[in-house]
């Protein structure tokens, strides 16, 4: 009787040393995955011809959208390092909020803008020979695979879609605000 105990107690030593670690794990799981499901939820976001439309995005992004554009982006930014990438087909005005840790990117195709915290237009309908990104304030930089251009204030990238080229430009920023 003696023995059977030793070993059922043994046995409920080494359940406890497994489950409990299994429980943790368990609520560790169910705490984070809630977090995590909506932070990698997209919204999509289309605004009809002749209409403008505006957002504000989880990290305090305040973008308005021109008619005739999708915009995709997430539902909440993760928190800590990493980048916020956006989508654009169309044309919109972003003021992004400056995190240095995180990297805003607008990605248009093959062509993207990336920027810490700035003002800035982008004018990029499917229909349209050039990709166009206008520099109000702040820096921002416009690149591909093949070809990069830094903006300064008060300048203009413009991307040609067919050949990749970059051509830059000084112009009234205020003008190409949509």
């Amino acid at each position: 009787k003696c023995k059977r105990m030793r070993v059922v107690r043994l046995v409920l030593r080494y359940a406890a040393i497994l489950i409990l670690p299994m429980v943790v794990g368990l609520f560790t799981w169910l705490y984070t995955a809630d977090h995590y499901s909506n932070a990698g939820e997209m919204v999509e976001y289309y605004v009809p011809d002749g209409q403008t439309g505006h957002i504000k995005l989880s990290d305090g992004t305040i973008i308005t959208v021109n008619g005739g554009t999708y915009f995709l982006y997430p539902h909440e930014f993760r928190t800590g390092k990493g980048i916020r990438n956006v989508y654009l087909q169309g044309e919109a005005h972003f003021a992004v909020t400056h995190d240095s840790e995180r990297p805003f990117i607008v990605n248009i195709g093959k062509l993207k803008v990336k920027v810490l915290g700035t003002h800035f237009n982008v004018k990029a309908y499917t229909n349209d020979k050039n990709i166009v990104t206008t520099l109000e304030e702040g820096k921002v930089k416009v690149y591909d695979y093949h070809s990069d251009a830094t903006l300064l204030p008060g300048e203009q990238a413009s991307y040609d879609r067919q050949n990749g080229q970059i051509v830059k430009s000084n112009v009234d920023a205020e003008k190409y605000n949509c």
